[in-house]
């Protein structure tokens, strides 16, 4: 399947204009407050259940984030709450460049993944390479989160510089409340990294 024309910076649809056949601003404005009702209901947990609505609602969600000055990622979880869902952000990002963002990281992991295992296991005296690939197992389903630690240990990153740990049982408003977040994007990994 080909990609339509690029409008802004890679994406595809990043200004939508054309409302979806057979709804109208009201019955989009409508679909927004079951969409929070359902947050407010169901958390996360609604998040499957959402996801339609979302992708109906995406021009609104649009103007929304093209706002000049834009708003804060607070403001915006506060407004699309389910766009801080895996499920409804992968769905947004599939609208907005046409890339499944879930299969390009699947083949880039595949991949790339294990040209970086190979050049690192070649490495065994380089300090801590070998501790990282000795507690992952890149044959079965740790490929990825080895890989991660793999680069921050070759390039000597501290291990906060791209993954955070989390409590298995905590949620999104428990980790911020627990820790100060930092500015720069970061990996929140629930469990042992």
């Amino acid at each position: 399947m080909a990609r339509g024309p690029v409008d802004q910076y890679g994406c595809v649809r990043w200004a939508p204009t054309d409302l979806p056949s057979g709804e109208t601003e009201t019955t989009l404005n409508e679909m927004k407050m079951r969409l929070h009702r359902m947050f407010s209901e169901d958390g996360f947990d609604g998040a499957e259940r959402a996801e339609p609505l979302m992708e109906k609602t995406y021009i609104l969600q649009r103007r929304y984030l093209n706002q000049v000055p834009a708003p804060t990622i607070d403001k915006v979880i506060e407004e699309w709450p389910f766009l801080s869902s895996r499920r409804c952000l992968y769905s947004h990002f599939k609208l907005l460049t046409d890339v499944s963002i879930i299969s390009k990281l699947r083949e880039a992991i595949h991949s790339k993944g294990s040209t970086i295992v190979k050049f690192c296991q070649g490495l065994s005296r380089y300090p801590g390479i070998a501790e990282v690939l000795a507690n992952y197992d890149v044959e079965v389903s740790d490929k990825a989160m080895c890989v991660l630690q793999l680069l921050r240990t070759y390039f000597k990153e501290p291990q906060d510089a791209i993954v955070l740990e989390a409590d298995p049982s905590a949620t999104a408003a428990d980790v911020q409340r627990m820790t100060r977040l930092p500015s720069t994007p970061r990996l929140i990994v629930q469990g042992n990294v």
